[in-house]
């Protein structure tokens, strides 16, 4: 009788505890600071700085962590794809688990991936915002080539046949004596 209840107890023992569904929030890193910037100008639907004016929740009595909050956002520094003064419509999950961005009222800079659509790990936030955008404009200027692509490769031919020309003018502007 008493192997048995110590068997009764060991296997309740294995038993899992009931318990609800674990979430957990994971973003990739970028390698740099650079490629963040460079991989939100590419992948972004729109990238600016603005005003959290309000937020409105569905379904309405939703707890916290639950539906979905949207936000209306006034653009004050448009970045791509968006105008100064246009008031956008944002969403995002409720939920930290699943990288729901929590927004305030105040300033805010947003990259909406996929339109209309923020979390926490498309570069959102509300820290530091003049900073988020000056680095986005840094690693984002028309003219600025990505390092060690095949855009630095027209450069350097450039740079070499000038050298070759420069070489070849020198050659040819000595004075010649004649013949004797």
């Amino acid at each position: 009788m008493r192997r048995l209840l110590v068997v009764l107890l060991l296997a309740v023992g294995l038993v899992p505890v009931a318990g609800g569904t674990a979430w957990a929030c994971s973003c990739g890193a970028p390698a740099s600071e650079e490629e963040k910037y460079r991989t939100m100008a590419e992948d972004a639907a729109a990238v600016y700085a603005g005003t959290v004016l309000d937020e409105t929740v569905d379904p309405p009595n939703a707890g916290p962590g639950e539906g979905t909050s949207r936000y209306r956002i006034r653009v004050d520094r448009a970045l791509k794809n968006a105008s100064p003064g246009d008031v956008r419509l944002v969403e995002s999950a409720r939920s930290d688990g699943i990288c729901g961005s929590q927004l305030s009222p105040g300033r805010v800079f947003l990259d909406e991936q996929p339109a209309g659509r923020t979390n926490d790990c498309t570069g959102t936030t509300q820290h530091d915002v003049d900073g988020e955008v000056e680095r986005y404009r840094r690693y984002n200027r028309p003219s600025l080539p990505r390092t060690g692509g095949p855009d630095a490769s027209p450069s350097v031919a450039v740079l070499l046949v000038a050298a070759a020309l420069v070489t070849a003018a020198s050659r040819g502007t000595g004075a010649r004596r004649p013949a004797s």
